[in-house]
């Protein structure tokens, strides 16, 4: 559909008497202004309609918790994929170049990796302040749970990251990585054994 619009768009230009040179800077031009107009338009519709409704539908609830969402600004990190995946899905167009387009593949699929590690990172706090709020949290504290769960979701996070501008997969940089588990627990010894003490000192409540 798109490449049949860019044809009839090359055609125009090309019955109008242009040059095959300049035909092509126009059509790369006008490919390059709808992408990043289409970029603009899909962040202001995710940020100011939908994440709009779904914070005025927030704010009316007699709930706090879903409030904390708003003010954490959980929904606004999310938003960023909008225009990510417009430019993602307009590369094959924009260039021709197999390399730059790769290249610029990976480093948009690398930014929307980050977004999302951000948007958990965020919804992991959300819910940590959520927790704190609640009776049960007097006496036991998960903060020591929490950099736990972010740890693991930073760690997959990169291993992604890695992945994309490599040719191997996550799967096999996982594999490739439990060779090097022994060195890393024999470095960071101390580090990993006082994170596991002081999960069981919240987990048992042992210091209250």
């Amino acid at each position: 559909m798109i490449q049949r619009l860019i044809d009839w768009y090359n055609g125009v230009l090309t019955n109008a008497g242009l040059s095959e040179n300049l035909v092509i800077a126009i059509e790369n031009i006008t490919i390059i202004i709808l992408t990043i107009g289409l970029a603009i338009l899909a962040d202001y519709v995710v940020k100011k309609i939908i994440i709009g409704t779904i914070t005025r539908i927030f704010r009316r609830t007699n709930n706090d918790w879903d409030d904390i969402f708003v003010e954490r600004k959980v929904f606004n990190r999310l938003a960023h994929l909008a225009p990510a995946l417009v430019i993602y899905y307009s590369l094959d167009y924009l260039f021709e170049a197999e390399n730059m387009v790769e290249f610029l593949r990976n480093l948009t699929q690398t930014y929307m990796v980050i977004v999302v590690l951000l948007v958990i990172d965020a919804f992991v706090n959300v819910l940590h302040e959520v927790y704190m709020r609640l009776p049960i949290s007097k006496g036991r504290n998960i903060k020591a749970f929490v950099q736990v769960i972010k740890i693991i979701f930073y760690s997959v996070g990169i291993i992604i990251i890695i992945s994309i501008f490599s040719a191997e997969t996550p799967k096999g940089l996982f594999t490739a990585l439990g060779t090097m588990a022994a060195v890393l627990l024999l470095v960071f010894r101390d580090t990993i054994l006082g994170l596991v003490a002081s999960i069981q000192l919240a987990a048992n409540r042992m210091v209250n």
